[in-house]
């Protein structure tokens, strides 16, 4: 009897646990001023990679009436990138920041981050944090419309961060092993993950306001504010005037 009163317990316990992580809040990927440190890797380097960016968020701006994150770029670099084939650590940031890289905006009311496609002129879906087993998720880089269908979602815990969504996907015609984080971004890079599916980019940290290291494991060895001194720029767009300029 006391054996079966203690299973009972365990059970319940689990049930409780349970209940409380999937009734969590959400947790947004935008306005939490993150670095994501990504790299892209090449098999024939002595290192295993080839080059890397800081992806961070900007400054807001309105475009046609709509509010968008502004995300910006910078260069990272590696100490011994003059030998053939060696792009080996140290690596640093190296200051060439990129004035646009994408424009985003997230909804948390509908669970969706979009970025704005300047090519098409037109709003695709960038993350969907609301979708489940089965799901589908059209892919935005992709001309011939191909889809990911999603093969689970699963709540791991994060060191520091507490429990998380895990979206695993595959793409209907490829495989590449993809998966995405609520709160995180994309194993192949916040912005552009899925134009990475059959490439080889891997975000490899994030790193919060402070430059904590929050998640993965951080390569660079120089914080962006030490070495960037255009990292105060401000990048919008001027609705009237129809043009792009920056500030700062």
């Amino acid at each position: 009897m006391k054996v079966l009163k203690i299973i009972f317990v365990l059970a319940l316990f689990n049930q409780i646990t349970l209940t409380n992580v999937m009734a969590q809040a959400y947790h947004p990927l935008l306005g939490n001023k993150y670095k994501w440190e990504q790299f892209q890797g090449g098999a024939a380097t002595l290192c295993g990679l080839t080059q890397g960016q800081i992806i961070y968020e900007g400054n807001d701006t309105n475009y046609f009436g709509i509010n968008y994150k502004v995300l910006m770029g910078d260069t990272v670099s590696a100490t011994y990138n003059q030998l053939p084939f060696a792009w080996c650590p140290p690596y640093y940031v190296t200051g060439g920041q990129y004035i646009i890289h994408s424009f985003v905006r997230e909804d948390t009311i509908s669970r969706k981050v979009y970025i704005y496609d300047f090519f098409n002129n037109t709003e695709k879906t960038l993350y969907d944090f609301s979708l489940t087993d089965g799901d589908t998720l059209f892919n935005p880089f992709d001309s011939f419309n191909n889809y990911y269908v999603v093969d689970s979602v699963r709540f791991q815990m994060i060191s520091g961060l507490g429990y998380r969504k895990f979206f695993y996907l595959h793409e209907a015609t490829l495989t590449c092993g993809l998966y995405y984080i609520e709160g995180i971004g994309s194993i192949l890079g916040v912005d552009l993950p899925f134009d990475w599916c059959n490439g080889s980019a891997l975000l490899y940290c994030i790193k919060d306001s402070m430059n904590n290291s929050i998640y993965g494991n951080c390569l660079t060895n120089v914080f962006l504010h030490e070495i960037d001194p255009l990292n105060r720029i401000e990048f919008h767009y001027l609705n009237s005037e129809k043009i792009f300029f920056y500030s700062g």
